[in-house]
């Protein structure tokens, strides 16, 4: 393909009207990919909040979208039949942990948000989801979420947070071909402290099913928080820790993505809202950097990236939400990002618009391209499931109020590579 030949592909793709691949879901702003590709096919899970249809408030659904015909179609992986149901899973939280095993099948995992102690499972054959599926139940002080799926060539690994009532990174995992998992135990134990920080983590695994982990030792009402990242093959035996970044005393940092590029090198975006502590609650949230870093082989190599704008969820505590940032695993010099600020001035914006960013020297500069923009609605929460075949950006469009109440679709775009 020429140079002029791709250029207009790729304008003409930000130029077009996005995909509508679901018209009521969402997922949550700190989860690992609810989307994957196996084929041409793309998977894209959410919960729906029942805005058109109040029925399907709580539903913990998949869509399945053909690349190259453009066919899809919904499935619905759990449907709660009662108002308490309803009420119960209507959280952004539920959404579905989803990864491809090495057969096909694709698999996919939720959670309620912290309200008991069974992770459900459900698997796809051929675009066809099993019936009933089956559900792992951690100890019964257990109170479970954030699922994440990661399937290496030989295993499969369910990483979640809760286990005995603790809010530390904990993992189920299971030999392959066949899937059943064993007792859920805790990969990362908690700090010898009176005050243990609690971790929120995110995975990646290279193609010889080598693990990376990202996490904030701390939450993100912890000042002075830091970015830390750990590997492994065996999660009960992770590699000394090593720092990313170090938040300041007044600062909180949060992650954003985490990928592993085609040379198995990690790479990472995340949030900083700075100096955010000398503030009062009210003034909180209103500025927030995106940054970027990569691991060159001896070290974390880190760069600021874009403004990031304000925060998104309304409640009070809420204020380091972030419109998130988007990685390519298939090209660590080009990124997608939400904000509702311009990207090099922080002047504000309207909406939350979608971002492309391109560098050609690691991150130390930045070349912004609108994907969307004069929105109308909010557009939140981009990501990017894993192929060399296809670039696939994927977001959420509406408005957002809660983790509990919001209205949005579930749009995309195919982006074609250079």
């Amino acid at each position: 393909m020429s140079l002029g030949r791709g250029l207009l592909l790729f304008t003409l793709a930000c130029r077009a009207e996005p995909i509508v691949l679901n018209d009521d879901g969402a997922w949550n702003w700190f989860q690992d990919e609810r989307a994957v590709i196996h084929g041409k096919h793309l998977y894209v899970g959410s919960v729906a909040a029942g805005v058109r249809d109040p029925t399907r408030a709580g539903a913990v659904e998949v869509v399945s979208y053909n690349l190259e015909t453009g066919d899809r179609s919904r499935a619905t992986l759990h449907q709660p039949r009662t108002p308490a149901e309803r009420k119960r899973w209507l959280n952004d939280h539920s959404a579905p942990a989803l990864t491809v095993l090495g057969d096909g099948r694709i698999l996919a995992a939720f959670t309620l948000h912290s309200l008991d102690n069974v992770i459900h499972f459900r698997t796809a054959s051929n675009h066809s989801w099993d019936t009933k599926g089956f559900t792992v139940t951690a100890t019964p002080s257990s109170r479970v979420c954030f699922p994440s799926l990661i399937a290496t060539p030989s295993r499969v690994y369910a990483f979640f947070r809760g286990l005995d009532g603790r809010s530390m990174p904990s993992v189920t995992t299971s030999p392959l071909p066949a899937v059943a998992f064993g007792a859920p135990f805790l990969w990362l134990p908690p700090a010898l402290s009176a005050k243990s920080p609690v971790p929120y983590v995110k995975y990646a695994a290279t193609s010889q099913g080598f693990i990376h982990a990202v996490y904030t030792l701390g939450h993100h009402f912890d000042y002075g928080n830091s970015l830390v990242h750990r590997s492994f093959s065996d999660p009960a035996t992770p590699s000394a820790p090593t720092l990313i970044y170090q938040a300041g005393a007044t600062s909180v940092a949060w992650l954003a993505d985490f990928a592993v590029d085609p040379l198995n090198r990690p790479f990472v975006a995340y949030s900083v809202q700075p100096n955010s502590g000398s503030l009062p609650m009210a003034e909180r949230g209103r500025d927030h950097r995106y940054r970027y870093a990569y691991f060159d082989g001896s070290r974390w190599v880190d760069s600021p990236l874009a403004f990031a704008g304000s925060r998104v969820h309304t409640y009070a505590d809420g204020d380091d939400c972030t419109g998130l940032v988007a990685l390519d695993p298939q090209d660590p010099n080009t990124l997608y990002f939400s904000s509702n600020a311009d990207p090099v001035t922080g002047a504000p914006l309207p909406h939350w618009e979608i971002f492309e960013a391109r560098t050609k020297n690691s991150g130390k500069t930045w070349l912004f391209t609108p994907i969307t923009s004069n929105s109308k609605v909010d557009n939140l929460r981009p990501i990017i499931p894993a192929s060399s075949r296809y670039r696939v950006l994927i977001w959420m469009q509406g408005a957002m109020k809660t983790y509990t109440d919001y209205r949005f679709q579930i749009v995309g775009k195919v982006i074609p590579r250079h």
